[in-house]
């Protein structure tokens, strides 16, 4: 589902592909310059190297390269936990060991960014300390996170709890970021990873899904960036067969409605999902910044193949988030 899912941006760099154009002079070679090989020079390169920027504050440059004849922007430098030798005498943060036959390897902070109206938290990945080979740093997996602006100048993101590198889970608290398109995430703590009491968080290969603050579940399909559904939470039973969506209300930047109907399900172990097509409906905002969606009779989906008339009453929303839960459909009286 499209437009019925979050998307979030691609926060830490880790590809090395450099921005090229033609060059005539060679300029000088560094992670944090423009690298320039001229005509007759051969391609330019450079090693993957960390660099404390302030107390405590390291960044990572990845590795990169630029043919000849090029001038090449660097990759961003990616915020990173300082190495012992660059920690400024100050013992480095707690952080789980890095993956198998990785040791020494660079943890890179985890990010907050706000991007097309939707909120992500970029998980820490790691990356090699030293080295040629560009885009060497591992996958960086995103989880959407519930946010707003409390202020044009900030960023206000909601807890959440996301599964870390070495298997564990970690636990985001509230958080404020000075900036209203991201920011750099704080420490997480270590929670257990059984999940809520009614047994709401199951995880497969491809997909997981886990108990939100809003009464209902949210399944992350894993990928970059990832799709996200509200569904209603599983039972406590080990097997999963089928998430149903739950109706939802969507409005666009343009202050357009939609309508996610009932009848929609997804499948954790594949990570699909069927009956998930949105229907454009009518909404008005007041001088208020209410929003509401007037009653609407339509078609749903009922019993084996069948439809059944059914009426959704009058519903009204306070600003401040870009989907809605649908209010409980009514069928049809018969004359």
């Amino acid at each position: 589902m499209k437009r019925s899912g979050l998307r979030a941006a691609f926060v830490v760099t880790v590809a090395a592909t450099a921005a090229c154009t033609k060059a005539g002079t060679p300029e000088k070679k560094g992670p944090s310059d423009k690298v320039s090989a001229g005509e007759s020079a051969e391609a330019a390169s450079w090693e993957a190297s960390v660099r404390l920027v302030s107390k405590g504050r390291c960044r990572y440059f990845p590795a990169g390269s630029c043919p000849k004849g090029r001038t090449c922007n660097p990759p961003e430098p990616i915020a990173v936990v300082c190495p012992p030798e660059l920690n400024d005498g100050r013992a480095s943060s707690v952080v789980p060991p890095p993956p198998t036959g990785k040791d020494g390897w660079l943890r890179t902070i985890g990010q907050y960014t706000k991007f097309n109206g939707k909120c992500s938290f970029a998980r820490p990945a790691y990356c090699p300390p030293k080295g040629f080979v560009p885009t060497s740093c591992t996958e960086v997996k995103q989880s959407p996170v519930p946010c707003d602006n409390p202020t044009p100048t900030s960023l206000h993101l909601s807890s959440i709890v996301y599964a870390d590198e070495a298997g564990g889970c970690k636990k985001l608290p509230e958080f404020t970021c000075s900036s209203p398109n991201g920011c750099e995430a704080p420490a997480g703590t270590s929670v257990e990873c059984s999940g809520p009491p009614k047994g709401t968080t199951r995880r497969s290969e491809v997909a997981e899904v886990a108990e939100n603050s809003f009464g209902s579940c949210q399944l992350t399909i894993f990928g970059n960036p990832p799709e996200v559904h509200t569904v209603e939470c599983p039972g406590s039973d080990d097997a999963v067969v089928a998430l149903r969506l739950v109706p939802l209300y969507f409005v666009n930047q343009e202050g357009a409605c939609s309508f996610l109907p009932p009848g929609g399900t997804c499948s954790l172990e594949s990570g699909t999902c069927s009956g998930d097509h949105v229907v454009p409906v009518a909404c008005k905002t007041d001088a208020t910044n209410i929003l509401t969606v007037p009653a609407f009779t339509r078609s749903d989906p009922f019993g084996d193949g069948g439809t059944r008339c059914v009426r959704y009453p009058t519903a009204t929303f306070r600003p401040g988030r870009d989907f809605l839960r649908a209010p409980t459909g009514i069928p049809c009286t018969t004359e």
